[in-house]
């Protein structure tokens, strides 16, 4: 998987703590547990230094395949993984599975992060659902609600429910490697009691393709940063 660091820290991500009561619903880590290592992304810590930086727009529009770079705030690391899987299922909007070479998965409904796997602390699946028909309507000043599966040390899942707004933040010229996108910015902000999380989608206005996004996962991995280097 084509790997760097990041060359400076990224902002401290807010955290929200799972939701107490039931087997389901305990609390998924304590805080120390946050700082656990991302399996599957510090397998290539190794030779970091030895992996090109972010891929020229020639060498993107050379490609055939899709790329998609990920920015792991916590670890100030910097992935691009390229399509595994493209599928569709009765629900709307296609399902794309990104992977790295040593196995680990970002897995995307319209661009909308629903699963990981490999990463230590993964989402195990997301009811993004309300999230989705507000961003392909952008809507704004819109209520959604959305629920993250959040897999525990011990194989069972924690469910966490998140009350959400979605706003529109504006419209901007996005810049991705060297090509501009004329983009609709829309902001999510989702609270459940214990704290509050902020996603921020850029939608092109050509299509309806979120290109970049900045998604709250759960309370140990933070947030992930994408960027769609190529569709």
């Amino acid at each position: 998987m084509m790997m760097r660091r990041a060359l400076a820290g990224l902002g401290l991500a807010l955290i929200l703590s799972a939701c107490a009561g039931g087997s389901d619903r305990e609390t998924v880590s304590t805080q120390a547990e946050l700082f656990n290592t991302i399996r599957g992304i510090n397998t290539a810590r190794r030779d970091l230094e030895a992996r090109p930086p972010t891929p020229s727009r020639a060498q993107l529009d050379s490609r055939k395949a899709g790329l998609l770079e990920v920015s792991f705030e916590k670890r100030g690391l910097v992935a691009f993984l390229a399509p595994y899987s493209r599928r569709t299922d009765p629900l709307p909007g296609q399902i794309v599975v990104w992977r790295s070479t040593d196995g680990g998965q970002i897995v995307q409904r319209d661009g909308l992060l629903i699963s990981t796997k490999g990463l230590g602390n993964d989402l195990a699946s997301a009811d993004i659902a309300g999230t989705q028909a507000a961003l392909r309507q952008q809507h704004v000043h819109q209520s959604v609600n959305r629920t993250h599966y959040l897999r525990r040390d011990d194989n069972t899942q924690a469910a966490l429910a998140l009350n959400c707004t979605i706003q529109t933040a504006g419209h901007e010229t996005l810049t991705i490697v060297e090509r501009q996108f004329s983009t609709h910015h829309l902001r999510e902000t989702c609270i459940n009691g214990q704290g509050q999380a902020v996603n921020d989608y850029w939608i092109d206005n050509s299509d309806g393709t979120i290109l970049k996004s900045r998604q709250w996962v759960g309370p140990e991995l933070g947030y992930l940063s994408f960027r769609l280097l190529k569709k």
